[in-house]
């Protein structure tokens, strides 16, 4: 399995200053004998100095719708959450979620996985020990290794009958689901790059090769466990020929090519 302030706004309070009356009456009556004087026009110069600082919220206002943009933007940019899927399940039933919590891990890969581990039915099992499911949920994780993903009680929960879902998953029951089998499938990656790395080969991950390895760690891991460091190979071919040749019995198995198919769905 996933991870806007508003700007504050200050307004600037604006101050006029009062108009000087005369000191006496003698000033005012030499002033009417005389030609006008032509005075400033101080309510002209007001109504300026009113109209530049007038400005100066105007032009807040478009920061803040600037800013309302760019948070309308960010907030747009953020991936929906997807609904829980309904009622038949199958593989398509959960492209969404998958899509969603995928990360760096290709969600054909992981359609797949889940395809042929489950058929996309969350109440799937697989092998019984002791009367009990070991193998559980869409990527059939394994108790009691895997259970620190998510228990058996959890992937097979009051939703299943058997292996019949007899109601819709809840949202919160649909995503465990899934971020529990991607974090599997990030642990198998781990030990192939750790494998890789112990036999001092390179191969890239982006390919049929380095997740049909991936794969192999679910199928039958002490194989690569131990063919890996021990063949060094250059390819998936040549890994397989090598363990092949020491186990011709292999050949009547589906360890590789069920591990080939999930591969196929990098490319």
């Amino acid at each position: 399995m996933s991870n806007n302030d508003a700007d504050d706004e200050s307004t600037a309070d604006s101050q006029q200053e009062s108009e000087q009356e005369p000191a006496d009456g003698d000033q005012a009556n030499t002033q009417s004998d005389e030609q006008p004087v032509e005075q400033p026009d101080e309510s002209t110069d007001q109504a300026e100095g009113q109209a530049v600082e007038g400005d100066q919220p105007a032009a807040q206002v478009e920061r803040q719708s600037a800013t309302g943009d760019e948070s309308a933007e960010q907030a747009s940019a953020q991936p929906a959450l997807s609904p829980a899927p309904k009622r038949p399940y199958g593989v398509e039933s959960w492209r969404p979620l998958v899509t969603e919590m995928a990360g760096d891990i290709p969600v054909e890969v992981l359609l797949r996985w889940l395809q042929r581990e489950s058929a996309g039915n969350p109440c799937a099992i697989g092998k019984i020990v002791d009367g009990a499911s070991v193998e559980n949920g869409l990527f059939q994780l394994y108790s009691p290794d895997d259970d620190h993903l998510a228990t058996p009680a959890q992937l097979h929960g009051s939703f299943c009958s058997d292996q019949t879902c007899t109601r819709d998953l809840t949202l919160d029951e649909a995503r465990l689901q899934v971020a529990s089998g991607i974090a599997y499938v990030r642990i198998c990656r781990d030990r192939a790059r750790a494998q890789l790395k112990q036999a001092a080969v390179t191969w890239t991950e982006s390919g049929r090769d380095f997740w049909s390895l991936v794969k192999m760690q679910h199928n039958y891991p002490v194989v690569p466990k131990e063919y890996v460091p021990k063949l060094r190979p250059a390819s998936w071919s040549e890994f397989k020929e090598g363990v092949l040749k020491e186990h011709p019995d292999y050949a009547n198995t589906t360890i590789f090519t069920l591990a080939e198919d999930i591969g196929s769905a990098a490319v």
